[in-house]
């Protein structure tokens, strides 16, 4: 795919959103919603792809999207939300950036149509390099702080029908269930009325058992003291 310098094509490519400056101080036009600004930094590279480079800018991080605006008279940037950035990190790798940079990688599943069938698309990255490296950590943090204040609407339970599972809980409430179940109709009552119930109107039900026992406790007795005689 060939590349071009047209901000919308570029935008279409990667999933980002042209943004014109408000003023002329260059910084973004905020949306509606009570996006703020978290981070403000300056000098900051722009690449796109492979080496798509987009010059210097400043960088804008927001409670809702990352912001790059181009140094120049007519300043022009791009947006990206957090939803359509799957990765972000340090990186230090010189095969990376020239510098220590945050790296991400963009989500473009919807970005391409069936006209570019056979062509492949570029790689869906994006290189913030500010020519101050020490600032690296401090953007990487500032940044994770806003994206996870916009998580993945997929990735949180649905509200909507009340639904809540915990493994855990469930397990605790299924053995609770069950014992409730094993115990429901068990009357639990004394020893005495349970022997009386047993024994009913025969009281010798249970003579033969203990004449046996005392049958066997005297040969018992002589088997022992055979046995102490060797």
């Amino acid at each position: 795919m060939a590349a071009s310098n047209d901000p919308q094509d570029i935008a279409s490519l990667f999933g980002l959103e042209v943004v014109d400056a408000a003023d002329a101080t260059g910084r973004p036009n905020l949306q509606d919603d009570g996006e703020e600004v978290r981070g403000e930094y300056q000098d900051v590279q722009l690449v796109l792809g492979c080496n798509l480079i987009q010059g210097q800018g400043d960088l804008f991080i927001t409670t809702k999207r990352v912001v790059w605006m181009k140094s120049g008279a007519a300043s022009r940037g791009f947006a990206v939300d957090y939803q359509n950035i799957v990765m972000h990190a340090v990186s230090r790798d010189p095969e990376v950036a020239s510098r220590a940079c945050i790296y991400t990688q963009l989500d473009t599943s919807l970005q391409h149509d069936e006209d570019d069938e056979g062509v492949d698309p570029p790689d869906p990255e994006m290189r913030l390099i500010p020519a101050e490296e020490g600032k690296v950590e401090e953007m990487f943090h500032v940044l994770s702080e806003c994206a996870a204040l916009n998580p993945d609407p997929l990735d949180e339970t649905d509200e909507g029908d009340g639904f809540f599972y915990d493994s855990e809980r469930a397990l605790a409430n299924s053995d609770l269930s069950l014992m409730e179940e094993a115990l429901e109709g068990i009357e639990i009552t004394t020893g005495e009325g349970d022997l009386e119930e047993l024994v009913g109107n025969d009281p010798e039900r249970f003579q033969d058992a203990e004449d046996e026992a005392d049958d066997e406790a005297p040969a018992q007795q002589k088997m022992g003291n055979g046995d102490l005689s060797h």
